[in-house]
């Protein structure tokens, strides 16, 4: 309650719109108990969360709920079958605009494998070996993908080191399309030698409109089972040239959303437990611009029984540039960006109308009609390339990928 009072303050001392698209807001109700999140993605404003129902022993099985827009993506049905659907899990797509690919670590646990998907539901192995670990790393743990706009695939992978758990952040190089990966930065947000609960971990890493990537971690300033206190905080960095990741912030708060959010008022919504961690966020952006995550609680009940549980929070207002000086540049100009099979135009120049073409220039989604502001369209097309021309290309040509 103290960090939403504080939350409230900064609101109106930096300004109610910066502050609605900075803060996340918890979404009332656990999403699922007695389970922890694996992945998060929305294919065809449908969501997939992928789960394991977990012990403190271990997992036990992995699974697959779904949600639609009649309940704002908040309740989920449980009865899916998982195989029907695990060519969604925790697969990114390439710089071609083709290709899915999945990496998971080789026998040897220190090199990287991978699989491919072009067409169809089933992942080939791919032959060779993607990236080999560094001498001090002991592990390939939780990982995201990203691409960025001149073909590079950007990889951040947790990893143990003296132990110490950090991140690394990865390149593979334009038209390689994420076969082979080099070495950049062992310290790309800042934490490199602290200690375990204060370090980020567990990144998840999405692409915004305005065409920078931002990644979701979580730091837990604490011991992530203990029932004495609570802990968790979520946070966020950002990056324009893909380099280099700057923390977000509003004023001096850098936190997006932590244990305090889930306040004792909110108990009841829990189950009568009280949320004690906010673990491994996983971040989709809704087709209305907003952006939210579903991540992992350890929930309290009582004095000492602890069970797991996933729970949700939503940034209430959809993305805005300008969070960053370096988007300075942007902020006068249209930007246009795909996700979840949608096309999102953020219209700045006072376009009426918008037409997508595919690369034979044939058209494939006829005129759609502009407001200034951000518009959201759905894009029913095959994944691959695009060109989205603003008022027949006077305002702007623009090529997106869809997957």
């Amino acid at each position: 309650m103290k960090r939403f009072i504080f939350s409230l303050l900064l609101m109106s001392v930096f300004g109610s719109m910066n502050a609605q698209h900075y803060k996340f807001a918890p979404d009332p109700g656990l999403r699922l108990d007695s389970a922890a999140i694996a992945h998060a993605v929305l294919v065809n404003d449908t969501l997939f969360l992928f789960y394991n129902l977990k012990l403190f022993t271990g997992y036990s099985s992995s699974a697959v709920a779904i949600s639609t827009q009649s309940s704002d993506w908040l309740t989920l049905d449980t009865s899916v079958s998982y195989h029907d659907y695990e060519h969604y899990f925790i697969r990114y797509l390439m710089a071609d605009g083709l290709t899915y690919r999945r990496y998971f670590p080789d026998s040897t646990g220190r090199s990287l494998s991978s699989k491919s998907l072009t067409s169809g539901k089933t992942f080939s192995a791919d032959t060779g070996v993607r990236y080999t670990l560094q001498p001090e790393d002991s592990v390939f743990g939780v990982n995201t993908f990203f691409t960025d706009p001149v073909g590079r695939t950007h990889m951040l992978y947790n990893t143990t080191d003296q132990s110490r758990t950090q991140c690394r952040h990865v390149i593979s190089p334009p038209g390689d399309n994420g076969m082979n990966f080099s070495f950049a930065n062992q310290n790309p947000f800042g934490d490199y030698g602290r200690a375990n609960p204060q370090a980020f971990v567990d990144p998840n890493a999405i692409r915004n409109p305005d065409g920078s990537s931002t990644v979701f971690l979580m730091s837990q300033h604490g011991v992530i089972q203990s029932v004495s206190r609570r802990t968790g905080h979520i946070h966020s960095f950002t990056t324009t040239n893909y380099v280099q990741f700057k923390k977000d912030s509003l004023g001096n708060d850098t936190t997006l959303i932590d244990y305090d959010d889930f306040d004792a008022e909110s108990v009841a919504s829990y189950g009568g437990a009280m949320v004690h961690s906010l673990n491994d966020p996983k971040c989709v952006i809704l087709p209305d611009g907003r952006y939210r995550i579903y991540s992992t609680a350890l929930l309290r009940t009582g004095t000492d029984t602890t069970r797991w549980g996933i729970v949700s929070y939503t940034r209430p207002g959809p993305y805005v540039t300008g969070t960053h000086p370096e988007l300075k540049e942007f902020s006068e100009q249209n930007s246009v960006f795909v996700t979840n099979r949608r096309v999102f135009i953020e219209n700045r120049s006072g376009a009426k109308s918008a037409v997508v073409f595919d690369l034979s220039g044939k058209e494939v989604k006829s005129q759609m009609d502009l407001t200034s502001g951000l518009n959201s369209y759905p894009l029913d097309v095959p994944a691959g390339c695009y060109i989205v021309l603003l008022d027949s290309g006077e305002s702007g040509r623009y090529k997106i990928l869809v997957n």
